[in-house]
């Protein structure tokens, strides 16, 4: 092909083409919604967690026939009730979080600037109480199950079998206290001639 035969293209002004790298709003927004998912599950998974293990746990202990280190699970106990305490905080936190843009930067009409500072002081507040909430939400969960898993690994063995009678639910044997023997007993003849 000659050079005349070739159709000269127009310039394309490339400043308003999305550069590749850049993502869009729409892209950033889905990005911010799937995080804020995968956190709501994961503090609800957390606090299932806890919750079932710290009701499995004191069904547990009754059918224990010895008890060692019993501390290990009242330190387990107390750090799933932590966890699960600090989980409600944090699911509160960012509910707070959130709600400060409509108090206070979107609240405040007369003065946007001074909405836009109230909300982040807010925010600040809420995220260090948050912050907290997380860290013991976290903690006390790691507590917890380290708590009940060296429980448990100690007393395995000290659990009743299925169909094992307790020592405190077995029969007493009653001590003879007449002058017949048993029917059963071998009587003293007998035991003398075994001599």
């Amino acid at each position: 092909m000659e050079k005349k035969d070739q159709v000269a293209s127009p310039a394309i002004d490339c400043s308003c083409a999305p550069n590749p790298r850049t993502p869009t709003i729409e892209a950033i927004q889905r990005d911010v919604g799937l995080a804020n998912q995968y956190r709501i599950e994961l503090i609800k998974l957390l606090l299932t967690i806890a919750a079932a293990l710290l009701a499995f746990t004191v069904a547990f202990r009754p059918s224990l026939t010895r008890i060692d280190i019993g501390w290990a699970m009242w330190a387990g106990w107390l750090g799933l009730a932590v966890s699960m305490i600090g989980g409600l905080f944090h699911m509160l936190g960012w509910d707070h979080y959130y709600k400060s843009y409509r108090d206070h930067d979107w609240g405040n009409k007369d003065d946007p600037a001074a909405g836009k500072a109230s909300g982040r002081a807010a925010r600040k507040r809420i995220n260090a109480w948050r912050r907290l909430s997380m860290y013991a939400q976290f903690g006390g969960f790691v507590v917890g199950v380290a708590g009940v898993a060296l429980f448990a690994a100690i007393n395995i063995d000290n659990a009743q079998k299925p169909g094992q009678r307790s020592e405190s639910s077995a029969p007493q044997q009653s001590i003879q206290t007449s002058s017949t023997p048993p029917e059963n007993a071998p009587s003293p003849a007998a035991s003398e001639a075994k001599k």
